[in-house]
């Protein structure tokens, strides 16, 4: 679907009569402990009631010790791919549902199936993330998000501004920014990678930004590095920050603003975090588990995301660190995640880069540099990823012209060559 035809489609939601009822319930006491969350109760007695995979399994342990989340098994995507129809509510009607198919980065493809409750609640929770901008029916947006428009770099349908992410340069990048301030842009919208480059693009111009209207970015569909979120907010330093972390799956739902702490919106759904064992500078890594509230036509209760947060000892969500599909081999054969530590100044000449790894204990960085690139960026790459490994990962730096993107206009973060089931 196009942007600007999703846009319409998102202003007829905001009409809906369930979206009014959520406007006019938030913030009224349904972020209670899950335990007596009644919106987690009902969506639990559902999955029971009316799901073949959940009345199978879970049933009779309900009957005999009640219905609570704990007494539920986690699950993972590999659980759900090839049954989809055992989690398909007996009460969905199919020419209702909106199919999906997940795939990303993982390479593993999961058929969702989405009720239009599920849509008008995902719309409405990002709108009030957005809202922190400003008004979501005033707001002006430019999207910066995998999208070639038909008529070359840009096009405009009020009150949207679409931009050529694969045509971000030097030559374009003047272009852009009077483009933001023609149309009077208070919100930019942008996958974080598309954006970090062009933040290089506009810092080399060495110009003060002049962009009155601005008011917020929101980045979103990509994991963002704390070395992007200041390279950003270096950029442009009048406008809020805001990156939201969700899943196809939409089963956890949570933003952070400019540094701060991620805030998981519990009126969306419940989230666990299971402790993985591994640390990220000197922070606990959990995975993120979520159930939603709202797809009963198919409920994914406690689901295991495969994403990443780093938390700290006293609960703060400091970044979401990426997939647990981003795994290496390190020179001991032991599968670790591809989660690095940056000094700031490290990928200072660095527009974009990416992860690959063909032999176990080394790993290749590929680095698109600018004019300044030299062997003393690549000493300083080479010395972070060492570190970050424990010195049992071989770094390697090749220099390419571009990173290729997958057809959803995304990054992957590392292309993994090596079958990591041989080292399970």
């Amino acid at each position: 679907m196009k942007e600007k035809h999703k846009s319409i489609v998102r202003n007829l939601i905001r009409l809906s009569p369930f979206y009014r009822k959520l406007s006019n319930d938030f913030g009224k006491g349904n972020d209670s402990q899950p335990e007596s969350n009644p919106l987690l109760k009902k969506i639990l007695k559902h999955a029971v009631k009316n799901t073949p995979y959940y009345r199978n399994t879970m049933a009779e342990a309900v009957k005999q010790q009640g219905i609570s989340l704990d007494l539920f098994p986690y699950i993972k995507k590999t659980d759900v791919i090839g049954k989809e129809k055992e989690f398909i509510s007996d009460k969905a009607l199919s020419f209702m549902l909106m199919k999906k198919s997940t795939g990303g980065t993982s390479g593993l493809s999961l058929n969702l199936q989405k009720d239009f409750t599920s849509i008008i609640a995902e719309t409405f929770f990002t709108d009030q993330i957005f809202s922190l901008i400003s008004p979501v029916k005033t707001q002006k947006i430019a999207i910066l998000r995998a999208i070639k428009p038909e008529n070359g770099l840009f096009e405009y349908n009020h009150p949207l501004l679409i931009l050529s992410s694969y045509d971000i340069n030097a030559e374009t990048t003047k272009k852009y920014l009077s483009l933001l301030k023609e149309y009077k842009i208070d919100c930019l919208h942008a996958f974080p990678s598309s954006l970090a480059v062009w933040c290089k693009y506009i810092n080399d111009l060495k110009e003060p930004l002049k962009l009155p209207d601005l008011k917020g970015i929101v980045t979103s569909s990509e994991t963002i590095t704390k070395e992007d979120k200041k390279l950003i907010m270096r950029t442009f330093p009048n406008a809020k920050l805001i990156d939201i972390y969700g899943q196809n799956e939409h089963v956890a739902l949570a933003y952070a603003v400019d540094h701060g702490p991620y805030h998981f919106v519990n009126q969306y759904s419940v989230v666990e975090f299971l402790d993985s064992g591994n640390t990220f500078e000197g922070n606990k890594v959990f995975e993120i588990i979520g159930t939603n509230f709202y797809n009963k036509s198919m409920p994914l209760i406690r689901y295991q995301t495969e994403d990443y947060a780093e938390i700290d000892s006293k609960g703060k969500v400091l970044s979401i660190l990426g997939r647990s599909q981003d795994i290496i081999i390190n020179n001991k054969e032991e599968l670790v995640p591809c989660i690095l530590s940056m000094r700031p100044n490290t990928l200072q000449n660095v527009i974009n880069y990416q992860y690959y790894q063909e032999k176990p204990g080394e790993l290749y960085f590929r680095a698109v540099g600018n004019h300044k690139f030299n062997i003393e960026d690549q000493k300083a790459i080479e010395k972070d990823i060492f570190s970050s490994f424990g010195g049992k990962v071989k770094p390697i730096i090749s220099k390419v012209e571009a990173i290729e993107r997958l057809p959803n206009g995304k990054q992957k973060r590392l292309v993994q060559k090596l079958d990591l089931n041989l080292y399970r």
